[in-house]
């Protein structure tokens, strides 16, 4: 994996305590350890542990996003999407020599995915939110009136 600062762009969510609080030991339990360390990273943010949160950070990072804009950033999500709620999956991925889990959140009033990117040493070096798509529904969405579809 690359060693190399990533930038992080994104928003953030703010959360009160919900009754997803008490199950976040329990399903951070389950997975493979980026998973775990994902989960927990979210369940952080969720109990507005943001300290805990931003010592998952690796040097970059720890530089860009301290604890106060961390939490700056998880209210603004939370102001558009509503209290978080939960989080139904996870899937992993990687991009740009980075491990990634995006974890898939429910809120109040919308789904979210969180992505959080790790460096080797499972530090977090980047984190995205953003408003979650449904690849399959994109995927059977019909084309517009006039328009046809062909293999190339």
């Amino acid at each position: 994996m690359r060693s190399s600062p990533l930038l992080i762009l994104g928003l953030l969510v703010t959360p009160g305590l919900s009754d997803t609080a008490v199950v976040w030991a329990q399903d951070a339990a389950a997975g493979t350890p980026i998973e775990r360390a994902a989960i927990e990273f979210v369940g952080e943010m969720e109990r507005r542990d943001f300290t805990a949160a931003v010592a998952r950070f690796d040097s970059a990072m720890s530089g860009v996003m301290p604890a106060g804009k961390l939490e700056e950033n998880w209210d603004m999500v939370e102001a558009r999407a509503g209290s978080f709620q939960g989080w139904s999956r996870t899937t992993t991925g990687e991009a740009q020599g980075y491990d990634y889990v995006m974890v898939i959140s429910t809120f109040e009033n919308a789904v979210w995915d969180i992505q959080v990117v790790f460096d080797s040493d499972l530090r977090i070096a980047g984190l995205f939110f953003q408003p979650h798509v449904d690849a399959d529904a994109l995927e059977a969405a019909p084309l517009p009136a006039g328009l046809t579809e062909q293999e190339v």
